[in-house]
């Protein structure tokens, strides 16, 4: 009978152990997850069409072409800065940091890059136009020619 007695306690005591130890486990991993959503920032997917990039260029956005001076002078957004992509990683500080920056390049493949290089050196709000000058050109928009 001492047997049949204990059983419900141990029982009780089993539930309760798994019980506390399951809470522990959720409030660890809560809690690490937290720890991990505030230390990984959050990147939001700022590729561009040219409509849209037209509306920032109206509202005055820092332009910056990453493309070959050769290029540069064929066409380019009208007050665009030329750094090409090749120079971008050691000139970084040519550039503002507390304002959008519309990056482009002649079809998106350098200016993506030139994105992802400039959001791991801490700026923020860079948007690549997607599909680069050449979607800009095909919808119609300005560009200059020569410096």
């Amino acid at each position: 009978m001492n047997l049949i007695s204990k059983m419900p306690y141990q029982t009780n005591r089993n539930k309760i152990l798994r019980t506390g130890l399951f809470s522990i486990l959720i409030m660890l991993l809560i809690g690490t997850g937290l720890t991990a959503c505030a230390a990984t920032p959050v990147v939001v997917d700022l590729d561009i069409s040219a409509q849209e990039a037209y509306q920032l260029f109206q509202e005055d956005i820092f332009v910056l072409d990453v493309r070959t001076p050769e290029e540069y002078q064929e066409a380019h957004l009208p007050g665009a800065i030329l750094i090409p992509l090749d120079q971008l990683e050691t000139r970084t500080s040519e550039l503002p940091r507390n304002e959008p920056i519309l990056v482009y390049c002649r079809s998106g493949n350098r200016s993506a890059q030139a994105q992802s290089l400039l959001l791991g050196a801490g700026f923020s709000d860079i948007y690549n136009l997607d599909s680069g000058i050449n979607s800009w050109i095909q919808s119609g928009y300005e560009v200059e020619v020569g410096d």
